[in-house]
C-alpha cells in the first residue's frame, strides 16, 4: 500500500509537470484587472468550452483574487457550496498551484489560465507502468536492501490551443 501511494504521487507530479509545460508554452496576455479575467472567460473563450472551464493560478494569483470585493464589499470569489474548501470565480472552479511549481513571470506577473485543460491536452500512455525490483543488482546487495524502479511511458500533446487562455496579472503589491 505504501509503494502504491508513493508511486501514485510521483505519477501525478510527472503528469502535472508535463501539462504545465504545455500551458506555459501558450502566449500570455496581460490582464489589467479582474475584469480582463472575466472578459477572457465570457468573451474570448469559446462558449462550448466555457461549460467545463476552470481558473488555474498560483498562490499569488489566488491571493490577488481572494482580496477582491464587489461594490457592496462582498468577496468576488464565492464558496462552492458542494465543496466548502473550494472557491469559485464567476461560477468556475478555482484551482491553486503552489508558487514553487508555477512561479510568477518576472517576479510580479502571476499566471492565470482560464479554460478547459482537458480539451487543450491529450495524454498518451504506452504500456502503463513498468515496475522492476532487485535485491542483487546496483547497490542493493552491498546495502542489503531491495531497490525498485518504475518507468512510465507517457506523453502529452496540445490539441486545441484555443481551449485555454493564458493571462498574467500584476501582483506587485502582494509579492
Amino acid at each position: 500500500a505504501y509503494l502504491t501511494k508513493w508511486i501514485g504521487k510521483k505519477s501525478v507530479v510527472t503528469r502535472n509537470t508535463l501539462i504545465l509545460a504545455i500551458l506555459q508554452a501558450l502566449t500570455p496576455d496581460e490582464f489589467e484587472d479582474y475584469n480582463g479575467i472575466k472578459k477572457a472567460l465570457n468573451v474570448d473563450l469559446d462558449a462550448m468550452l466555457s461549460a467545463g472551464a476552470i481558473v488555474l493560478t498560483n498562490q499569488y494569483g489566488f491571493h490577488y483574487l481572494d482580496t477582491l470585493e464587489d461594490g457592496s464589499g462582498k468577496p468576488i470569489l464565492q464558496v462552492d457550496i458542494t465543496q466548502p474548501s473550494r472557491k469559485l470565480f464567476a461560477g468556475k472552479p478555482l484551482e491553486v498551484v503552489p508558487n514553487s511549481v508555477l512561479a510568477n513571470d518576472g517576479g510580479n506577473l502571476a499566471p492565470i489560465f482560464i479554460g478547459n485543460v482537458a480539451e487543450l491536452v491529450t495524454m498518451f500512455e504506452r504500456q502503463g507502468h513498468q515496475i522492476d525490483s532487485t535485491n542483487i543488482g546496483g547497490t542493493a546487495f552491498r546495502k542489503d536492501r531491495t531497490e525498485l524502479r518504475v518507468i512510465e511511458r507517457e506523453d502529452v500533446k496540445a490539441v486545441d490551443e484555443d481551449a485555454v487562455i493564458y493571462g498574467q496579472i500584476d501582483v506587485t503589491e502582494f509579492v
